[in-house]
């Protein structure tokens, strides 16, 4: 069974990304808006308005967590034996069609982690070590967020398959 966990698991899904899967344009356009949010906080603003702001990151990514883990036990539990068939004739499969929703609760778990880390800092903390993390947790929230529309393109393929599916079956059973 932890065979099974290690092959299936966040960090499988990991090592078997390709760079062209990270390059997608809704991360790239994650990356820039959050380098500028960051860029901004990190001229113009101040240390508490920069915890403030990790603190906004927690709620909304704590919230967006509990809706993409929720999408993606719905569309495991409404797979049909038919529609795992179908999914199975493509490459990648099942784990490939639900490897991104992994991927963005894994994500969204290490943001929440970063967060709570972040705001843990004592003042003492040199503000480049600070403008660091307050960076590197900008551009991941801003990832994060735009990742939700390569979901939906994800969720977009998936009904699209099920009506391929319900038409083939529609028209095995005519023939019948």
């Amino acid at each position: 069974m932890s065979k099974f966990r290690r092959e299936h698991g966040f960090w499988a899904a990991v090592s078997g990304l390709r760079l062209r899967e990270l390059l997608s344009a809704e991360i790239l356009v994650g990356v820039l808006i959050g380098a500028g949010v960051a860029t901004i906080q990190m001229v113009w603003g101040n240390r508490e308005a920069r915890i403030g702001l990790a603190g906004d990151f927690l709620s909304i990514t704590s919230a967006l967590l509990g809706v993409v883990f929720a999408a993606f036990a719905l569309l495991v539990a409404f797979f049909s034996p038919g529609y795992v068939s179908l999914l199975n004739a493509i490459p990648s499969g099942v784990k490939g069609f639900l490897q991104p929703f992994l991927m963005a609760i894994g994500v969204q778990v290490a943001l929440i982690l970063g967060v709570v880390l972040f705001r843990s800092l004592p003042a003492t903390v040199p503000d480049w070590v600070s403008g660091i993390g307050f960076y590197a947790l900008s551009i991941t929230f801003a990832a994060v967020l735009m990742d939700v529309v390569a979901l939906a393109r994800s969720v977009l393929i998936h009904g699209v398959l099920r009506g391929k599916q319900e038409a083939l079956t529609s028209r095995n059973d005519n023939k019948r």
